[in-house]
């Protein structure tokens, strides 16, 4: 089955309810690959820190190596869809990642967990971007905004997880369970999730010859501000998604406000959904973008004003629903600018771009955090990046392709 063309007919149908499984299917797997492997680590970091005696440039590394992982698996991923079909390949990462984070609770070596964070930013990746070109075909079937709320829900499938770690892994380490013992039931949850995606995803994608371009040639110039601000995004973004937990328990917060943060974050991701369909859809990408990433940067500075509750949690709300709205903005561009034939390929180098930010961002935030002596420093950076990445995103012009 070829990923279909990017026009949607007005006479196309709506959502339909027997659609609902697959898209949670779908969306269960940026669960798995971000929302417990890259994010739940800042929930377990203070714990790890406090364990194996780790700097923020080493903490930050981790997450380097998670990153580094991950722009493997975004510049192979269409290639392994196009070999073992989609549908296949996106399973497949999505069990990689599971096991990688259940060994990753089997020691505190630090080259051992750099090999398990790369591994499961690689498995991560191949699920995001085939994933991602199954949304894309599978909203291709329904008319325009029920389209917008498939894939919406595919990326708003993050908050899932992140909900998920939220009501976990605290719980876990406030009732004296170890950081290895938080991995190992991350790793469960990504395993259930496997499980799930597997039944509900029956009969989707195949050998999609169409879906790593065919005969049709990529051409990203067109793309080039949106690619250069989704580069700013993944290393501004990450580095608050690193180390904003180590902050606020370094400003007094306690567990179950902490675990109350995330879970509010997450919900803010999958209700960005709603909140970002109506924009996405119908503003140009250099308007919706742009509003995105300010608000984002917004949302960052926040607790660098007051660590108070209020302020703090209004950041999660701003950050959460506008984090993964950038990235489905990436892929509306996509689908109204490129042939439905080359979708999977333009995902992955645009989430290879995405990647190459994040090898920078959790490091060099780190980094600036170990020599100043405070994290302040590296959220204000991240959000300074975020500001930069708005910017470049009016310069964004569209025309639909043909």
């Amino acid at each position: 089955m070829a990923v279909p063309s990017v026009s949607t007919p007005a006479s196309l149908p709506e959502l339909s309810l027997s659609a609902l499984w697959p898209t949670l299917g779908l969306a269960l797997g940026p669960a798995v690959a971000l929302g417990l492997a890259r994010f739940a680590y800042a929930l377990m970091l203070p714990a790890m820190q406090g364990s194996l005696g780790w700097n923020y440039t080493q903490a930050g590394g981790l997450n380097t190596a998670s990153a580094v992982g991950y722009l493997l698996g975004a510049a192979t991923g269409a290639g392994v869809g196009r070999r073992l079909g989609l549908r296949h390949a996106f399973l497949l990462g999505m069990l990689i990642t599971a096991l990688a984070l259940l060994a990753s609770g089997l020691t505190g070596n630090y080259s051992w967990m750099l090999l398990w964070r790369a591994l499961a930013g690689v498995g991560g990746a191949v699920t995001f971007v085939t994933g991602g070109a199954l949304a894309a075909e599978l909203a291709s079937r329904f008319n325009a905004r029920s389209g917008g709320l498939i894939v919406g829900g595919y990326f708003g499938g993050v908050g899932l997880g992140i909900m998920a770690s939220g009501a976990v892994v605290p719980a876990l380490l406030a009732a004296g369970v170890r950081w290895e013992g938080a991995w190992w039931a991350v790793g469960a949850l990504a395993l259930a999730a496997c499980a799930y995606s597997w039944r509900s995803t029956v009969g989707m994608g195949g050998r999609v010859a169409g879906a790593g371009g065919g005969g049709v040639r990529l051409n990203l110039i067109p793309l080039t501000p949106t690619l250069i601000s989704y580069f700013l995004f993944g290393a501004g973004y990450v580095s608050y998604m690193t180390f904003v937990i180590a902050f606020l328990r370094g400003e007094g917060l306690g567990s179950g406000a902490v675990a109350a943060f995330w879970i509010v974050l997450g919900a803010a991701v999958v209700a960005s959904s709603w909140v970002w369909r109506d924009p996405i859809a119908r503003w140009p990408t250099r308007q919706s973008l742009a509003l995105i990433l300010l608000v984002l940067a917004i949302g960052t500075a926040l607790p660098l004003a007051s660590a108070a509750l209020l302020p703090v949690f209004v950041s999660g709300i701003l950050f959460g629903g506008c984090f993964l709205a950038v990235i489905a903005a990436i892929t509306a561009l996509v689908r109204r600018t490129l042939p439905g034939a080359v979708w999977a390929s333009a995902l992955g180098a645009a989430t290879a771009t995405f990647s190459a930010g994040q090898v920078l961002g959790p490091i060099w935030s780190g980094w600036l955090s170990d020599i100043t002596g405070t994290l302040n420093w590296g959220l204000l950076g991240s959000a300074l990046l975020l500001l930069i990445g708005a910017a470049v995103a009016t310069g964004q012009r569209e025309k639909a392709s043909t």
